[in-house]
């Protein structure tokens, strides 16, 4: 399928180079039929436009679509892609319900949806939502005795359910089945209990009657995209407060390498704490139209050329905290903090306020400036002043750059989505002074080294798994990003999940 040499390391998500529209895929639905005789499902994961994709696989003349949401479990895939790619479940489901009822092509068409489903609770208001059906691999796979310790890709499973062939420990089976089957009976009776009370005899007559559901702590924008009543409004955005110093694992600035994991992921905001509105922006997965790139085996570009020509070789800017740093950076052609102060025509302002007008200039939107705070958050006065220039002619003369306590690859996306130009991220460079303060200059470097190229690698595999090549078709393109909370929609100019 992804004609990789033996050998070679198979990680998501997979570029499906002969499938370029929904012509491709139904052809390939009906080679599958005529060589299996059988009915075909295809998955597809839960994106920005999953309802049109799940029209097309109507129309394909395949049995139904499983639609795979944010949250759920994999064999193994680079930890920031799991974490910030793709919509929510509950988003994606009634959305594509209500596309296919539109286009008339629901009646006989299976919807499964899964994600983040682990009762039968989960599963009843699924089927409300939209659904025939709820997949449930995580939740089963604990029920056998997984411990959720996401190393399912080493082969050392400690609960030996996904451990080499060769391994010494084995699971019990026979124990296996019948804590999962007794898993299922408790769904099952949870199911039938539910339907019961809502006064009907068979659950798939409750498939996709929304109006039996009330939202609590929800935005209108939400509940419109869901289609469900508001019992109480309020903000789904769940924030905590974020740790002084969040380390980064050995694997980065030892090897310069993207952590690889196994089983469900995390939605900022939604199962976790969000830090900031930046958390509750989810990236987009490139699927059917727009087949995603495998930057491990196909060219994607992270170099920038700012208003006055100057290339850098990737959006990324190291911090002014050690010389060691800068060195580093220069060594792959990024830009410093450091310099970029330096340079006659750039400015640094502090969220919410605007630099002189009628100037060409580099503008440093810095959040740790004094001043900053009770300010608006960096990313929505850097997606507002990517609209005004815009707007007033002016954009192309002028370079954003924006400088904070960020933290990641995701980070450097989304920011450069909503309009920056370059992106200074402190916070791991910050625990890496500390961790190396007092260690020798090529120990120093040679970390910094590795996490610039890992944060360069965490940008290419969320760009590939968007089908996005270049910076340049990156920059400012926020129909890339979708918020899970309607207030960060609307403050960042993007659309909510599912629209």
């Amino acid at each position: 399928l992804r004609k990789l040499p033996e050998g070679v390391e198979a990680l998501s998500p997979a570029p499906h180079h002969d499938i370029y529209s929904i012509e491709d895929l139904a052809q390939r639905v009906r080679m599958l039929m005529e060589a299996t005789g059988k009915p075909v499902l295809v998955k597809v994961a839960a994106t920005h436009q999953v309802g049109y994709v799940a029209v097309g696989v109507a129309r394909s003349n395949a049995m139904g679509v499983i639609i795979d949401g944010a949250g759920a479990g994999t064999g193994a895939t680079p930890q920031i892609v799991r974490d910030h790619v793709g919509i929510p479940i509950d988003y994606a489901v009634p959305v594509a319900d209500r596309l296919l009822r539109d286009n008339m092509v629901r009646d006989g068409f299976l919807v499964i949806g899964g994600g983040m489903i682990s009762s039968g609770q989960d599963v009843f208001k699924l089927v409300l939502l939209g659904a025939n059906m709820a997949m449930m691999s995580t939740a089963a796979l604990i029920a056998m005795g997984c411990i959720m310790c996401h190393q399912c890709n080493r082969g050392v499973c400690p609960a030996a359910l996904t451990s080499k062939i060769t391994a010494s420990k084995r699971i019990d089976v026979d124990v296996a089945v019948k804590r999962v089957a007794s898993f299922l009976k408790a769904i099952e009776r949870t199911l039938k209990l539910l339907t019961y009370v809502l006064g009907e005899d068979r659950l798939q007559k409750l498939v996709g009657r929304r109006e039996l559901l009330e939202a609590y702590s929800i935005d209108e924008q939400v509940a419109n995209v869901v289609g469900v009543e508001v019992a109480e409004y309020g903000s789904i955005a769940w924030y905590g407060d974020p740790p002084s110093n969040t380390p980064i694992v050995p694997e980065v600035y030892m090897k310069g390498k993207t952590p690889v994991v196994g089983m469900g992921g995390i939605v900022p905001g939604y199962t976790t704490p969000a830090e900031r509105p930046l958390d509750l922006l989810r990236i987009e997965a490139a699927q059917v139209t727009r087949p995603p790139v495998d930057p491990y085996r196909e060219e994607v570009s992270l170099r920038v050329r700012l208003h006055d020509g100057t290339v850098y070789e990737s959006p990324i800017v190291a911090p002014c905290y050690d010389r060691a740093l800068e060195d580093a950076a220069e060594a792959l052609g990024y830009a410093t903090e450091c310099a970029l102060l330096e340079r006659p025509d750039a400015i640094a302002v502090p969220p919410g306020t605007r630099p002189p007008e009628n100037h060409v200039f580099l503008i440093i939107v810095d959040e740790g400036l004094r001043g900053a705070r009770g300010r608006p958050w960096l990313e929505e006065w850097i997606a507002l002043l990517d609209e005004e220039y815009w707007r007033s002619g002016v954009r192309n003369e002028i370079t954003l750059v924006a400088a904070g306590d960020l933290r990641s690859g995701a980070d450097v996306y989304k920011l450069v989505a909503l309009g920056a130009d370059l992106v200074v991220v402190r916070r791991p460079f910050k625990y890496l002074s500390q961790r190396f303060r007092d260690k020798p200059y090529a120990e120093k470097f040679e970390a910094y080294l590795n996490t610039l190229i890992e944060l360069a690698w965490e940008l290419k595999l969320l760009m590939g798994a968007g089908g996005v090549t270049s910076i340049e078709s990156l920059n400012g393109n926020r129909w890339l990003l979708r918020s899970i909370d309607g207030h960060v929609a609307h403050s960042l100019g993007v659309k909510v999940a599912g629209e």
